[in-house]
């Protein structure tokens, strides 16, 4: 039975391409001369009859003639539509094309079949939006809507019925088919439709009381008149014969008018009780879930978080039922994509009770891209927070995405995902609960082990927290529990640090870590992750690959870091057991025995800097102290001969390092290492000059090393041998080493 009429669209599209190539036709007539092809004129845009030649007119009525020479009803309506706006070729009256709509609207009454009638009224208003670009006449629109209405005691009579069981057709699915046009007649009416015109709708609707048509009415005109009407529409939908289109669907559409217009503030409970008495009664998550979605909305922006947990309650409890479809999945998606739109208050979101267990329902894939959306939406959004519900639920959906990862993720995803947690971690604001804090870095590092930017952000968190406990209470004042705290805090970043496999951040977190223990006055602490952060340094390789797997040189940044510490060593106190110096021993071995690069420089450069380290503690007092009182080696050793013995030994033995190295660099054949044997002499020679007293060993040191400067003849180091030159001369004591 008119089965045809599901490809309805592909029939109107041949006629439309047809119609279009008699249009070309003509319109090429009026151009162009017939006999010879030479252009008679260009027609504008908007071109009116009086611009068209005598016989492209003569061609237009001549295809107009022909149509009426159809004897069948139905071929002679449609090729008369497809042709409509040829007769723009012909005329420029309004009034005539309004003539002609209200005439083959007429003429489609003859046509027995209501569906068939009601797909030619749907092409008729389909072509009319052509004619009529500033809208259809309503009149007409309205006609055809009420000729579609008056055939409804066709399909009401039960002989209809007996009709339809020979095809194996219900009712519902028969009137499901005049669905479309229904659906286009209707949006026709309301695109620019009153109050006036949609009363007068609503009154012609109580002859079908259709679930149908009720849908088609809601989504066709605007929310404003939609909002206003909203109780007499519930009812409407209560007491309406369901179809295909359900009283569901008509729920739906209801909501998602009144998200974007809501009645008066005082209907609005009265309205969503309502509502919701019938739809919490539908046990299809497949039907409940589009209400639930569109009702959401009006729900979030028009109430308070009762009434959300309320609704949400409600979606979680039908989607416990049973086992939902992939549909019912596509709206959990949207019910949290609709809280998340509406809900900037992350606390408030993770508030309502069922918003985890929703995600919990989604497969893997969805559940990732949903908590992928939430955890980025709070790195944009969120604002610092200490509420317990939203941080544990933040904790739970980045371990989603931890938990995600394996050997064959991509570097880019575990980037993403590293950098979305992070930024979870440092919106977090404990304020003085140091104890809540330390327990937060401690879940961190169990639950992320994957990722070290994750790890290492609860390491530096840690460190934090303990800033804050010394600003909190002093040294004097620790008691069991402070002090206990801080312990536990610095045995967490012993333990954890290790665990990262980028090795200069080890070396760094543990010296960041060991000098924020000194500042707390935890000496042993210090200790020991000094000398972790030692032995660290020798398992550093001396190179790297890289992601795009080019080889980089450790040898650099492997300075710097030595270097680092040692500034830290020297306000480190000794250990009474190892000595004042046992740290800068054991660096210095490290120094001489690491497997530097072929002709590389770097041991001499730090025995230089080993040799400043050590000549600020030589002095009587410190260039720096720690503020919080920590007693270091200036007073510990204060006027002890051997501890300033020691110092020597170790300075002499580290110049004739540095002089062994240089004489080594001379002899290489080795492009830079000119450059680098006069860079090493200014550099020690600057340290004699500015950290040693002028004696004659001293001077005959200088002066040593100021020879293989003078030696050197080296493009580009003109203005640091000027600059060393003119410095040393100007002191007295060590003018004569430069002279020389």
């Amino acid at each position: 039975i008119n089965a045809e009429y599901m490809g309805f669209v592909l029939v109107a599209k041949v006629l439309d391409t047809f119609g279009r190539l008699v249009y070309d036709r003509i319109k090429r007539r009026a151009q162009f001369d017939e006999r010879t092809g030479k252009p008679i004129q260009t027609l504008p845009e908007n071109f009116k009859s009086s611009d068209i030649p005598d016989d492209a007119k003569e061609m237009c009525k001549n295809w107009l003639f022909k149509i009426a020479s159809i004897r069948e009803l139905l071929p002679r309506l449609y090729v008369e539509m497809c042709l409509w706006e040829c007769s723009r070729f012909l005329h420029d009256n309004y009034a005539q094309n309004e003539e002609m709509l209200g005439r083959l609207a007429n003429q489609m009454r003859g046509i027995g079949d209501p569906l068939v009638a009601n797909f030619a009224r749907f092409y008729l208003l389909r072509k009319a939006l052509s004619i009529f670009p500033d809208g259809v006449p309503t009149t007409h629109t309205m006609g055809c809507l009420e000729d579609w209405m008056t055939t409804s005691v066709q399909w009401q009579a039960s002989s209809f019925t007996q009709y339809l069981d020979q095809y194996n057709m219900n009712i519902s699915e028969y009137l499901h088919l005049h669905s479309p046009a229904v659906a286009w007649e209707l949006a026709a009416i309301g695109e620019h439709g009153d109050e006036a015109l949609f009363e007068s709708v609503l009154s012609k609707y109580h002859n079908l009381n259709l679930s149908m048509v009720l849908n088609h009415i809601i989504s066709s005109f605007k929310p404003q008149l939609i909002s206003k009407h909203s109780a007499t529409l519930v009812e409407l939908i209560q007491s309406s014969q369901p179809c295909i289109i359900t009283k569901g669907n008509c729920y739906a559409s209801l909501g998602s008018k009144l998200s974007k217009h809501p009645p008066a503030e005082k209907m609005r409970l009265k309205l969503l009780n309502a509502v919701w008495t019938e739809v919490t009664d539908i046990s299809d998550p497949k039907e409940y879930m589009p209400i639930a979605q569109s009702w959401l909305e009006f729900v979030v922006k028009n109430f308070k978080e009762r009434e959300i947990g309320i609704l949400l309650a409600d979606v979680a409890q039908h989607l416990r039922q049973e086992k939902f479809s992939e549909d019912a999945e596509t709206h959990v998606q949207g019910v949290i994509s609709v809280l998340l739109q509406n809900i900037t208050d992350f606390k408030i979101l993770f508030s309502l009770e069922h918003v985890l267990s929703l995600i919990d329902m989604l497969k893997p894939s969805t559940k990732l891209d949903v908590c992928k959306t939430l955890m980025s939406r709070f790195a944009e959004q969120g604002q610092a927070t200490n509420d317990p519900i939203l941080i544990n639920s933040l904790l739970e959906v980045g371990r989603t995405l931890h938990d995600s990862l394996n050997e064959f993720s991509i570097e880019d995803e575990r980037r993403q995902y590293a950098q979305l947690i992070r930024f979870f971690m440092q919106k977090t604001e404990f304020g003085k609960d140091l104890d809540g804090a330390l327990n937060f870095y401690v879940e961190c590092r169990r639950s992320f082990p994957k990722l070290d930017v994750v790890i290492e952000a609860a390491i530096l968190g840690v460190i934090a927290t303990v800033d804050k406990a010394i600003h909190i209470t002093t040294i004097k004042q620790h008691s069991k529990k402070s002090a206990a705290f801080v312990k536990a805090c610095l045995a967490f970043c012993h333990i954890t640090i290790p665990s990262l496999h980028d090795h200069f951040r080890r070396i760094k977190l543990f010296l960041l870590a060991s000098m924020v223990s000194l500042c707390a006055g935890f000496v042993t602490q210090c200790d020991i992750l000094m000398r972790t952060c030692v032995n660290t340094l020798q398992d550093v390789p001396t190179s790297i690959t890289a992601a795009n797997n080019m080889v980089f040189s450790t040898e650099d940044q492997l300075v710097d870091c030595i270097q680092c510490l040692l500034s830290a060593f020297v306000v480190m106190p000794g250990h009474p057991e190892h000595g004042p110096l046992y740290l800068f021993q054991a660096l210095k071995e490290l120094i001489q025995t690491y497997q530097w690069e072929h002709n590389s420089s770097a041991r001499a450069r730090l025995s230089i800097s080993m040799i400043q380290a050590l000549s600020g503690l030589y002095q009587d007092e410190l260039p720096y102290h720690f503020a919080s009182g920590t007693t270091s080696n200036d007073e510990l050793y204060a006027g002890n001969k051997d501890y300033k013995t020691e110092i020597e030994e170790i300075c002499t033995q580290l110049v004739d390092d540095v002089l062994t190295d240089i004489a080594e660099l001379d002899g290489k054949q080795d492009s830079l290492a000119p450059r680098k044997v006069c860079n090493l002499a200014l550099d020690l020679l600057n340290t004699i000059a500015g950290a040693a007293e002028p004696t004659d060993k001293m001077k005959a040191l200088a002066s040593k090393v100021n020879s293989v400067v003078s030696k050197s003849s080296v493009s580009g180091m003109d203005s640091y041998i000027k600059n060393t030159t003119k410095a040393i001369s100007s002191r007295n004591q060590w003018s004569d080493v430069i002279r020389a």
